[in-house]
């Protein structure tokens, strides 16, 4: 393998992440406001449809890992990307509580797949001595896109209507899968045939600790991108585009040097640092409401979460060996579902009881427990 990071293969794989991704935060920055103004959802309900997608990935992961580790990435990866973009178009006719929610559960189930599919296939594709460099871009396209997403869905909105939005986004997505078609996949050696006995495979007791840090800090993250636009809404009307767009700064930032400190030096200080900057952005994001400080206090979370996405991911592929790369990554996001899905909906749940505001500084606990956890076990988290 070449000890380059951007190979042609990963410079593809990266440009249709990004379109992927630029597709996924059409529904992630508007689909709560569809839910709540367009359709007159309450908050608990749009909660549980927002999520309902997560829950269906968390399911299907413990087959994808052990899957892909056996038969390889492309079909299964573009499989589920040709599903994911199909799905699109039809949010534009469906309104009523049932539909919605089903509509969620198979475009969790296309997510599930194609995320673990690729996070492994960006992995393959990576040399061992720069990998935490290389996904450190690898993140970058879908931190990008968190920025851009918001402003062409808005620029959608103001030609147009939901409706074309939605159709916007499919043909956002069969672009990405256009790119990724083009893709050299590295070869893989079937050595057994996939039965439900290779379940066991999750079973992977030495990455459990991380992926609980994992849940925590994830929760949340939820609870920010499911809600922060209805938040922004109440206290700085047309507004929170600057939330989107500094948590993308902040994103992008951290991954500009995350993955090479990692290279260099591990990861223990870097999550001290991560789980801290969250732990100090929250409260500056629900006392301070003046755009200022609305920015300031999304870069600071985004710098938090950048390290904190890159480095647990690291972690986790790096204490199991390669030939379970795809189980590696399925913990990993199953961990990282289980927490945003856990944060949509108890914001969803608590905010209609104290209100966004004070449901969002409860959220500042899980990071001060994160931070608590990490320091008093350091000499159990270290990798040996």
């Amino acid at each position: 393998m070449t000890n380059k990071v951007w190979t042609t293969n990963f410079i593809l794989l990266v440009l249709g992440n990004f379109l992927l991704s630029i597709s996924f935060y059409f529904l992630i920055t508007v689909l709560p406001v569809y839910l709540v103004d367009e359709i007159h959802f309450s908050k608990s309900d749009a909660g549980i449809i927002l999520s309902a997608y997560i829950f269906t990935a968390v399911l299907v992961r413990p087959f994808v890992g052990p899957l892909i580790d056996t038969y390889g990435r492309k079909t299964i990866y573009l499989s589920a990307l040709t599903l994911f973009a199909i799905l699109f178009p039809a949010y534009a006719i469906t309104v009523s509580y049932i539909p919605l929610v089903s509509l969620r559960i198979l475009h969790g189930v296309s997510w599930g797949i194609l995320t673990t599919a690729g996070n492994t296939l960006a992995m393959d594709l990576l040399p061992k001595e720069k990998k935490g460099e290389g996904m450190g871009f690898y993140g970058l396209a879908f931190t990008l896109a968190m920025a851009i997403g918001p402003f062409i869905a808005s620029f959608v909105l103001n030609i147009g209507n939901f409706g074309i939005l939605f159709i916007a986004a499919g043909i956002l997505a069969f672009s990405g899968i256009g790119t990724i078609l083009i893709i050299d996949f590295p070869k893989n050696e079937r050595k057994r045939a996939f039965s439900l006995k290779l379940i066991n495979d999750f079973i992977a007791p030495q990455t459990y600790r991380y992926a609980i840090l994992l849940i925590l800090i994830m929760i949340p993250y939820g609870a920010l991108l499911n809600f922060a636009s209805l938040f922004c809404l109440e206290i700085i009307p047309g507004k929170s585009y600057i939330f989107f767009l500094s948590l993308a700064v902040g994103l992008t930032i951290s991954r500009l040097f995350a993955g090479k400190i990692f290279d260099k030096r591990g990861y223990f200080e870097l999550l001290i640092f991560s789980f801290s900057s969250i732990a100090i952005g929250l409260p500056i994001f629900v006392f301070f409401n003046h755009p200022f400080f609305l920015a300031f206090s999304s870069v600071i979370i985004g710098i938090g979460y950048g390290i904190s996405f890159l480095i647990l991911q690291l972690v986790i592929n790096q204490v199991l060996p390669k030939e379970k790369r795809g189980t590696a990554n399925s913990i990993f996001l199953t961990a990282l579902d289980i927490g945003i899905a856990g944060g949509t909906i108890l914001m969803g749940l608590i905010s209609n009881i104290f209100g966004l505001k004070l449901s969002f500084l409860t959220f500042a606990i899980f990071p001060i427990v994160c931070l608590i956890i990490f320091v008093s076990h350091k000499r159990t988290l270290q990798i040996k």
